[in-house]
């Protein structure tokens, strides 16, 4: 199989009351980020490696997740708001990974 890149899209939550009020926390979205994922077989692969990139900080205080996955050849960078700080650009190399 061929290798492709992927473009992950995420969203990340904040959990208000985490930590002062166990039972009046809610969760909060606050923004997300956006990774560009190289040298994957299957887009599965993408999503994971977002997982473990931006799964490694989750706690009961905030969560980032994958929301969405595709490929690059579909990505229009025209439409992200980059210049708001709403969105962060990452880039992944799975070979760095899983090699």
């Amino acid at each position: 199989m061929s290798k492709q890149t992927f473009v992950v899209y995420t969203q990340y939550l904040e959990n208000y009351g985490a930590h002062s009020d166990p039972e009046g926390f809610y969760w909060k979205p606050k923004g997300g980020g956006t990774y560009i994922v190289s040298n994957c077989v299957r887009e599965w692969d993408a999503a994971a490696a977002v997982t473990l990139v931006a799964g490694s900080t989750n706690s009961m205080g905030a969560t980032e997740y994958v929301t969405k996955v595709m490929p690059l050849s579909e990505w229009d960078p025209s439409h992200e708001d980059m210049h708001e700080h709403r969105v962060k650009l990452n880039h992944i190399n799975v070979d760095s990974y899983w090699h």
